[in-house]
């Protein structure tokens, strides 16, 4: 549990300093994503490289964006569309700063506006 509410205020936070727009939208529904694990050293074989697996903990499908931030401070997006309830996925970085975030929207059917890739 510490997990999920460490996360959501680490977007919440990195989403306010980055001045990203569309964020009140997006995070309203952020609280539907728990981290299940985060992993160094697995998918790449690097010591900086980071796996992070997450579940949708609603009862909706939702629209989930990760972002993981790169060891140069850059960050690599992906999106996760009807992540249907239950339903468990991963993202990964291989030269990873050991920063995440996420983004939530329940699906609608329709491409999700969500904010930008933090810069």
């Amino acid at each position: 549990m510490k997990r999920c509410r460490i996360s959501f205020l680490l977007a919440v936070v990195t989403s306010a300093v980055l001045g990203l727009s569309h964020v009140g939208i997006a995070m309203a529904q952020s609280q539907c994503v728990r981290v299940v694990n985060v992993q160094r050293d697995f998918e790449c074989g690097q010591p900086d490289d980071m796996t992070v697996t997450y579940t949708n903990v609603c009862n909706a499908p939702m629209d989930i964006k990760v972002c993981i931030q790169n060891a140069n401070r850059t960050w690599t997006c992906g999106l996760n569309l009807n992540t249907q309830p239950g339903e468990q996925a991963t993202y990964y970085s291989c030269h990873s700063s050991g920063r995440y975030m996420f983004w939530a929207l329940r699906t609608t059917g329709v491409y999700p506006s969500m904010p930008p890739d933090p810069r």
